[in-house]
This record gives structure tokens, C-alpha cells and sequence, in this order.
């Protein structure tokens, strides 16, 4: 564990990212049958995907990957970008309105919000590490989408992952 450790803050020491959302590995659990690696979402002081991805040895056919905080503002435009595109009306609706979690005029956006992610440099990096390591997403959940003053506020996403059949995991 301490080698892991010394690796991560190499890492840290070394990354040139900081305007993209960040990870930073928070523990591994087990909520019901499923694990769940939680890692942090950070604007700074993190790593990129692609190096928290080499230094984790996967031997798990499934499990969630667990977001957890705020997301950087290149992520949030992002996810911003994607609603104007396919849900401009939704989006300004959203913008006028009270922003809160069970606000009707979120709804639209909250149903679209893994498509949202998935458009995101933040995802397709993850995605791009999971896939190298013989994993597919099978599901995106998340609890308490809000927005306010342009910025979407989703503090848990929950990515579920399943080991593709016949590939041999940390393929690197």
C-alpha cells in the first residue's frame, strides 16, 4: 500500500492538468453485492485518469466506479455544451428556474445526464482506461442533480462497469 501511495504522489508532483476535472482515489467499498472504487473529483492537486488507471491492478469482473464532488469548469461546459446542442429550451428553462434537485424544469436535463457525461473529456478518459483494462460501462446513475448560476452540481455518479468476456483484465 505505501508503494501506491509514493506512486500517487509522484503522480501528483508531476501532473500539468489543471484546468481538467482530476481524480484523486478515496477507497474501495462494498455497498451491497456490488464493490465500489470512490474516487474524488478535483480542480487541482489530482491526477488524470490514465495515471490513476496504472497504478490500480484490476482482477474484479464488475464494479462501480464512484464520482464523487464537483466536477472542473472545462467538465461543466462541457456538460453545459451538450445540453445546448440537443436541449437548448430545456436548458434555458433550467437556467431561470430555481436550480433545486426536484425542480420540474430539471427533469429533462437529469434524464439526459448520462448522455451528457459521456460526451465529456472526463468520461472518454475513463472510458478509454476501463477499456485498456477489458471493462465496458454498463450504466450511469447519480443523485442530486442541481444547477445554479450555470453550474451543475451532481455530488455522487456511479459508474457501472463489467469485466468483457474473454479479455484479460490489466492489459495494458
Amino acid at each position: 500500500m505505501q508503494i501506491h501511495k509514493l506512486i500517487i504522489f509522484t503522480l501528483l508532483f508531476c501532473s500539468s492538468f489543471a484546468h481538467s476535472t482530476q481524480l484523486k482515489i478515496l477507497e474501495f467499498k462494498k455497498y451491497g453485492a456490488t464493490p465500489s472504487l470512490e474516487v474524488a473529483l478535483v480542480k487541482s492537486e489530482g491526477y488524470q485518469a490514465r495515471d490513476i488507471f496504472k497504478v490500480l491492478e484490476f482482477t474484479l469482473k464488475e464494479f462501480n466506479l464512484r464520482l464523487i464532488g464537483q466536477s472542473s469548469a472545462k467538465t461543466n461546459n462541457e456538460l453545459l455544451e451538450f445540453y445546448k446542442q440537443n436541449y437548448s429550451s430545456e436548458l434555458v428553462a433550467a437556467k431561470k428556474s430555481s436550480g433545486n434537485l426536484h425542480n420540474p424544469a430539471l427533469h429533462t436535463l437529469m434524464r439526459a445526464y448520462d448522455q451528457a457525461l459521456k460526451s465529456t473529456t472526463l468520461f472518454q478518459d475513463i472510458n478509454i482506461e476501463l477499456s485498456k483494462r477489458g471493462y465496458v460501462v454498463t450504466k450511469i446513475d447519480f443523485e442530486k442533480f442541481s444547477m445554479y448560476n450555470g453550474v451543475i452540481s451532481i455530488p455522487d455518479t456511479y459508474i457501472s462497469v463489467v469485466s468483457k468476456p474473454n479479455k484479460q483484465i490489466n492489459a495494458d
